[in-house]
């Protein structure tokens, strides 16, 4: 009897520690569930923070560089406006996009039509040449604007371009 005793005590203590070591392993997983979850809230709130600053960022150093561009093409036009005759010279005008760090110049007439530069093959191109030219149209209504296009294939080789334009 004493021997029966001590095989149900055994197998009841047996039985007692495997259940105790699975709650503790359900409880482990449970708990390892909760914080990879956690973290992985934490994580992606942190990745959607950082695109959110990266957007920001990215619109502002957009706006600088076209105010940078602005600043450019105002430069061109002031050095066009002191010497005229630098339109007919295109080795000078080359010069002044390289210190101007501008890959073009173009010079137009007052009916839009491309007639002076650092690139030729674009003379006679008019604002209504292409959807990438006609954002320059207000310009032939308004001699004040100062316009500044978005990243944007060109209407001559659809090479993604930036242009401002001011008279």
């Amino acid at each position: 009897m004493k021997k029966t005793i001590i095989r149900q005590l055994a197998a009841v203590m047996l039985l007692s520690m495997l259940l105790t070591l699975l709650i503790c392993f359900a409880m482990q997983i449970s708990l390892t569930c909760r914080e990879f979850e956690r973290t992985s809230d934490e994580l992606f709130w942190q990745i959607g923070q950082t695109l959110d600053k990266n957007e920001t960022e990215s619109e502002q150093i957009m706006q600088e560089f076209s105010e940078n561009c602005l600043i450019r093409a105002n430069a061109v036009a002031y050095i066009v406006e002191k010497q005229p005759g630098i339109i007919e010279n295109r080795r000078e005008l080359i010069k002044v996009a390289e210190l101007l760090q501008v890959d073009e110049i173009h010079i137009f007439d007052k009916e839009g039509t491309l007639y002076a530069g650092t690139h030729p093959q674009y003379y006679g191109y008019t604002f209504r040449s292409g959807e990438q030219m006609r954002f320059l149209l207000p310009l032939l209504e308004d001699f004040s604007l100062q316009l500044c296009q978005d990243i944007t294939p060109n209407t001559a080789e659809q090479k993604l371009m930036q242009y401002a334009a001011v008279w």
